[in-house]
């Protein structure tokens, strides 16, 4: 659902963005797609994959998860309480 891709770049599956946008509703992410955030090293997005036509707040909200997972190892809110330890256990291999 969320997942460290490359150095500086994370991952939202289509299930994550399901799981976003229920707590966003008015969201216009697309659940058909995932979409990835690349920030640098002071933690600024320097590249996306969102479409400028679903830029806007549900897209930077998103966008800060990715980066709270990637520099705090923080799972988002929407992260399924159920699949926490899975996801952490999953890590640690």
């Amino acid at each position: 659902m969320i997942n460290v891709i490359a150095p500086r770049k994370v991952q939202i599956s289509r299930l994550g963005v399901e799981l976003f946008n229920a707590r966003w509703p008015c969201s216009p992410l697309s659940i058909e797609r995932s979409y990835w955030f690349e920030f640098d090293e002071d933690g600024n997005l320097v590249d996306t994959d969102v479409p400028e036509h679903s830029d806007g707040d549900a897209a930077a909200a998103l966008a800060a998860d990715a980066l709270d997972y990637l520099t705090e190892d923080n799972l988002p809110v929407w992260y399924p309480k159920s699949l926490y330890d899975r996801h952490r256990d999953l890590a640690d291999l």
